[in-house]
């Protein structure tokens, strides 16, 4: 073979004409050539040593070998907890069936898989393709279902409201369809939460007409109703019968133990419900439906193993002389107004003019209570309370731990409230006083100081949704004393959460790098304040509120 390299000889005389080249002249190109190649074959296998750990981890892999039971039950675990599933191919069931043939086999063979399901119903579409998209989804919503076996479901339903569906019959008809799907499968509802437009939720109601069987709802434990657009609607006295028809036959349900009503068009003292069965009662009727003292008494009086209850508008006519015991109360949500007629009374006979409200609180024995939420407005005085109307729920024996009011209060009678609740440990308050500094004298009086006993040493969380003269230097020291490891190590709780709505400017140029500085001490600290250059013109005129304002804390429309 002849070798690709000059003889001895040759090489000799070249390099000694080359005027003293190198001799690795030659030799130099074919080491950078070969050490190229080793680069490159050792790149070559480090991508095959990558794709050799796939391989075993794959034959390593449990999921092959993995009983089609064992694998199911792995399956239920993918699925949310506090939401039902939905039909995203992001998310369990949808996605597992998009792994390999035998997971979507296993998916579609476990019925507990399918048994909830959130479903949107799209109503403010282009109306010529709206019609084939609720079909669409009606035959997916069937096919799913159909999954579920015999199982009891878990259904929420959710609508926007549209203008457009009034004019079109035949997208009322596709609406129409799609809720059969759901109403047929009645007797197997355990779960099941409406948020419909008060169009769509007119349609279920008509679809459940022809649904009601002999069988009755005997799985049905909870169920959520809201017409998210019910504040646009005339609420007539046809569609309070219907209503009031439509819920008395859900309240047949045996197993019933949790019923909400958001926006409804009732009575509530009309309803056939099971309220001695129910654990949680949420009634918010629309418009100015409401009941008087007396109504809500007898109606919280069947209430006996009730744990969370928000009541309807209550107004105040007497005052009221019964009582109730419930002792399972653990969350209780109260909006009263006392009528014209219905006057406040003197705190003690010492004290004519600090007055407080006889209401349906003080009637109302709760030992377990420890959420507590009171609205309270007056027609009859524009004076502030000096007690609050439900100083009974903070005598001895009761543990109140979140307290949320909105009321016209003293800074007194703030003050002496938040003493009587020693174990409070969330605090939302609103006092739309006439005496300004309510707030700031709450502020203060929570601020750890030498010489007094510190109010509420396990309060965490701190909410004052709207005020505008307590100061930004008093909200950040409230911050950082109730912080101080001095003052935590006394027992007192680190304060977690202090949000304020400031309706005024910030008043300290570097506010935000303080709180930037809390906030890296895991503080959720939310100061909000005005905006820069809002107008504010109409300052100073009597009787006047600021565009979009007003009426912000009204409860009573």
């Amino acid at each position: 073979m002849e070798s690709p390299l000059p003889s001895p000889s040759q090489f000799l005389r070249k390099t000694s004409s080359s005027n003293g080249v190198s001799v690795d002249s030659s030799v130099i190109p074919r080491s950078r050539e070969i050490l190229n190649l080793m680069n490159e074959l050792e790149r070559i296998e480090r991508e095959r040593r990558a794709i050799q750990d796939l391989v075993d981890a794959h034959y390593a892999s449990l999921a092959p070998t993995v009983p089609d039971d064992v694998l199911s039950e792995i399956f239920m675990h993918c699925l949310p907890e506090t939401y039902n599933a939905t039909r995203s191919l992001s998310e369990a069931p949808l996605l597992l069936g998009q792994v390999c043939r035998r997971w979507r086999e296993v998916s579609l063979s476990t019925p507990r898989l399918w048994t909830s399901l959130h479903i949107v119903i799209p109503t403010d579409a282009d109306p010529d393709v709206l019609c084939s998209i609720l079909e669409s989804r009606r035959k997916g919503v069937e096919a799913w279902l159909g999954r579920s076996g015999v199982l009891p479901l878990s259904i929420s339903i959710y609508s926007k409201f549209s203008s457009g569906c009034r004019r079109h019959p035949e997208t009322i008809a596709c609406i129409r369809r799609l809720m059969d799907s759901f109403t047929r499968l009645s007797s197997r509802w355990r779960d099941v939460e409406l948020r419909l437009s008060n169009e769509c939720f007119g349609i279920f109601r008509d679809s459940m007409g022809s649904a009601w069987g002999e069988d009755g709802l005997p799985f049905l434990n909870l169920i959520k109703l809201n017409v998210v657009d019910r504040v646009q609607v005339v609420i007539s006295e046809d569609l309070k019968k219907k209503e009031l028809e439509f819920i008395s036959k859900l309240g047949e349900a045996a197993c019933l133990t949790s019923i909400s009503l958001i926006s409804t068009a009732y009575c509530s003292h009309d309803l056939r419900l099971p309220l001695g069965n129910l654990s949680k009662l949420d009634l918010s009727p629309a418009g100015q439906l409401h009941l008087t003292n007396d109504e809500a008494l007898q109606l919280l009086s069947q209430c006996t193993n009730i744990r969370y209850c928000r009541l309807p508008k209550v107004l105040m006519l007497t005052r009221p002389t019964s009582t109730v015991e419930l002792p399972h109360l653990e969350n209780l949500h109260a909006r009263i107004k006392s009528s014209s007629d219905y006057l406040p009374e003197p705190v003690t006979s010492n004290s004519p003019n600090d007055l407080r409200f006889h209401t349906i609180l003080d009637c109302i024995s709760a030992p377990a209570l420890k959420g507590l939420t009171v609205e309270f407005e007056s027609y009859s005085t524009s004076q502030p309370l000096s007690q609050v109307p439900f100083i009974s729920l903070l005598r001895p024996g009761h543990r109140i731990e979140q307290l949320d009011m909105t009321m016209n209060l003293s800074s007194g009678g703030m003050l002496e409230c938040l003493e009587l609740a020693p174990k409070l440990k969330v605090l939302r308050f609103a006092c739309s006083s006439k005496d300004k500094d309510t707030c700031t004298s709450v502020v203060s009086a929570l601020i750890p100081s030498t010489g007094k006993s510190l109010l509420c040493p396990g309060l965490s969380e701190i909410y004052i949704p709207k005020d505008r003269k307590v100061s930004d230097e008093l909200l950040l020291k409230l911050a950082r004393t109730r912080r101080d490891p001095k003052i935590t190590a006394m027992g007192v709780t680190p304060l977690e959460v202090l949000h304020a709505k400031l309706d005024r400017h910030r008043q300290i140029v570097d506010l935000d790098k303080q709180i930037t500085e809390l906030r890296r001490d895991k503080l959720d600290l939310v100061l909000t304040h005005l905006p820069d250059g809002e107008d504010l013109s109409w300052c100073g005129q009597e009787g006047r509120e600021p565009s979009g304002r007003s009426g912000e804390h009204l409860f009573w429309l």
